[in-house]
C-alpha cells in the first residue's frame, strides 16, 4: 500500500464512520416511528441524520486541512514521510506524536 493511501484511509475513516452511523441510527428510528406512529421519532431520525452529516463534512473538512499542510511541507513528517497525528502525552509526561503511516513515535523537543 501507498504511503498517501495509508494517509487518505487514516484521515477520512472517522468521516465516514459518523455518516454510516448516522444513516443507521436514523433508519431504526424512521423504523421505530412507523411502527408506533410516531411523529417525534420521525423528526427526531431526520435530525439525527442532519447532525451526522455535519459532523461527518467537518471531520473531512479538517481532515483535507491536515493533508493539504501536509502536501505543502506544513505539517511535521515523520522518517518515512508519513504525516505525524495530534500532540499526546505519555504517562511520563513527555509529548509524542505518532506516524498515521508506519506508527512510529517522534518525540515533541
Amino acid at each position: 500500500m501507498q504511503l498517501i493511501t495509508k494517509i487518505l484511509l487514516r484521515l477520512y475513516t472517522p468521516a465516514a464512520l459518523v455518516a454510516v452511523s448516522g444513516v443507521v441510527v436514523a433508519e431504526g428510528l424512521d423504523r421505530a416511528a412507523d411502527g408506533m406512529g410516531m411523529v417525534s421519532a420521525a423528526h427526531l431520525a431526520s435530525l439525527s441524520l442532519l447532525l451526522a452529516i455535519l459532523i461527518s463534512l467537518a471531520l473531512a473538512s479538517y481532515s483535507t486541512w491536515r493533508l493539504w499542510r501536509w502536501l505543502k511541507g506544513i505539517e511535521q513528517r515523520c522518517d518515512c514521510g508519513g504525516l505525524l497525528s495530534r500532540p499526546r502525552t505519555d504517562h511520563n509526561g513527555q509529548r509524542y506524536r505518532t506516524c498515521v503511516v508506519c506508527g512510529g513515535r517522534a518525540e515533541i523537543g
